[in-house]
């Protein structure tokens, strides 16, 4: 498996890719593009979250060619107005110029206008988890768009994962940070600077469930998959990723580290109960978040039950 993070700034490409990342991922915003709906589900503009300049792209671009680490493009918003759609032709347009072939795409309509403007054909398209790829009978469609991968959204069990991976694509899942309370393909809240996020906000569940909210800041604080590593690559899972973008970069730097070390004990290891217990005593020596991903083949539960 290898290792997609988020990045907010130009400035974290290098280190992000000397603690080991395979890939990175990153919004492009230009500034004739701002008059409009957020772009890739980070209406934000007073902390880095993604660029906005062409120049940081093509300075990108020169770091891409030295250290051969690639870069996609988020476009990840559930829908866009058709009056922007012209504005996202030329974004891409740029973004091809400057050496950047691959989009991160959540809207279905979006990728339809591609596809008859001909777009596709001179793009790679991974289809963003907020898309909300649900069965097989999604999947069989989405993939009349040519993808080269699919990302599985957060709520995507192991249990299914098996039974969706069965194209001849590549595949990502979600492993560390930003877990939901919500499905991201459902979820209208916006990111931005002014409001808080609508996971954010005080809430009543109905029904009662005796939970035990811990407080944590280490590894996995916000969200972990760490335990499923063994089962992820079993199922043929090539890339996992680490939710970064507007975190600080120490921190990313060290979910790298640990992931990656996390991903050698895998491979050292001759089970999978051997692996999560070498795991577990290596990173999590004051004991795990328990912001479970995925609990006994399903999703966890974001409290610790």
């Amino acid at each position: 498996m290898k290792i997609t993070v988020g990045m907010g700034s130009i400035d974290e490409y290098i280190s992000f890719v000397e603690a080991g990342a395979d890939e990175v991922f990153i919004g492009y915003v230009p500034s004739y593009m701002k008059e409009f709906s957020a772009l890739n589900r980070r209406e934000v503009y007073f902390s880095n979250v993604q660029i906005g300049a062409r120049s940081e792209l093509q300075i990108l671009s020169r770091m891409v060619d030295k250290y051969r680490i690639p870069v996609s493009i988020t476009m990840n918003s559930l829908s866009y107005p058709e009056s922007m759609y012209p504005y996202i032709k030329r974004m891409i347009d740029e973004c091809l110029e400057d050496g950047f072939d691959t989009f991160i795409v959540a809207d279905i309509h979006l990728l339809e206008y591609l596809k008859k403007e001909r777009i596709l054909e001179r793009i790679r398209v991974h289809i963003s988890g907020e898309i909300g790829e649900l069965n097989s009978y999604t999947l069989k469609y989405l993939s009349s768009f040519s993808p080269s991968r699919i990302i599985f959204h957060r709520k995507v069990s192991l249990e299914n994962m098996v039974k969706l991976s069965t194209m001849n694509l590549e595949y990502e899942a979600f492993v560390l940070n930003e877990n939901c309370h919500f499905h991201g393909g459902y979820c209208q809240s916006l990111h931005c600077d002014s409001l808080s996020h609508m996971c954010h906000l005080p809430y009543r569940m109905e029904k009662e469930v005796e939970t035990q909210f811990v407080e944590y800041e280490g590894l996995g604080s916000s969200g972990c998959g760490l335990c499923a590593l063994w089962q992820l690559e079993q199922i043929g899972i090539q890339y996992g990723k680490l939710v970064s973008r507007g975190n600080f970069v120490e921190n990313t730097i060290e979910d790298i580290m640990s992931l990656k070390r996390a991903l050698a004990i895998v491979k050292e290891c001759l089970s999978e109960q051997e692996y999560v217990e070498r795991m577990k005593k290596e990173l999590f020596s004051y004991g795990c978040s328990g912001q479970c991903y995925f609990r006994n083949g399903q999703n966890g539960p974001f409290v610790k039950i």
